[in-house]
């Protein structure tokens, strides 16, 4: 976060970076001599966005990306992603508030549906999921695949289509 502050204007008294720094998130930052290099900049964003913003999208990221994953520390196990993330920020010396939370689930689904095509309001749906109980969205998904899983392998064994979404 340290390298993001110099790159942020302040207006009322607020941190504001460039659309550029849309995707500065963990997996895109990697250490050049004494400071960073941002790098895969291909996806900006067509207004400036609050630096607590982009510091709740690179935790989120992260997070995410993690997911799941086996060896994972037990203190990432929290259920409220919004509590996770607002402690990790606060230890990085950015405390988002409501405001900031809001502006990220807004910009994020709109990023997704800009950039991959995904239903807005889904992935808004999924985002507060997350925010508020990682634990069941988890269950969720998994409950989801298994049921995905079995409709493809009746659908497979039938040779029909049991339509519905995917």
């Amino acid at each position: 976060v340290a390298h993001l502050w110099p790159l942020a204007t302040k207006r009322d008294g607020v941190a504001w970076l460039d659309g550029n720094y849309v995707d500065c998130t963990w997996h895109n930052v990697f250490p050049q001599g004494a400071g960073f290099e941002f790098v895969d900049r291909e996806w900006t964003w067509h207004q400036d966005i609050r630096l607590p913003v982009v510091v709740i999208r690179g935790i989120y990221c992260g997070l995410a990306r993690t997911e799941g994953q086996p060896g994972i520390s037990c203190q990432l196990a929290r259920r409220s992603g919004r509590a996770l993330i607002t402690e990790i920020a606060t230890g990085l010396g950015v405390t988002p508030g409501a405001r900031d939370f809001d502006d990220f689930v807004e910009l994020e689904s709109g990023f997704q549906s800009v950039a991959f095509g995904v239903d807005k309001a889904r992935y808004r749906a999924a985002l507060g999921w997350f925010l508020t109980d990682r634990t069941s969205l988890k269950a969720f998904r998994t409950c989801r695949k298994f049921a995905l899983r079995v409709r493809a392998s009746a659908e497979a064994r039938l040779g029909i289509s049991l339509g519905g979404r995917s």
